[in-house]
């Protein structure tokens, strides 16, 4: 195995960060707009679960890839 970095792996790295970021503010909204009764909750629960899909299937593009291609944790 090589010692540089993968540039895939770094590219999905970041997508899954950026998923996971994006999952944290769509249920920071979520709870925000349920804990104060506001209207859209509905909406809100939607993006909840599109953000959840998005991170999960970004985890799963990272972990295929690293199976895959047998690179590991960056340096």
């Amino acid at each position: 195995m090589s010692t540089e970095q993968c540039s895939e792996r770094l590219m999905l790295s970041k997508w899954v960060s950026s998923a996971t970021a994006a999952l944290y503010q769509a249920r920071k909204e979520h709870d925000l707009a349920k804990a104060s009764r506001i209207s859209g909750l509905a909406e809100l629960q939607s993006a909840l679960g599109r953000a959840r899909d998005a991170e999960r299937i970004a985890i799963r593009a990272l972990d295929n890839h690293t199976k895959d291609h047998g690179c590991r944790d960056l340096p």
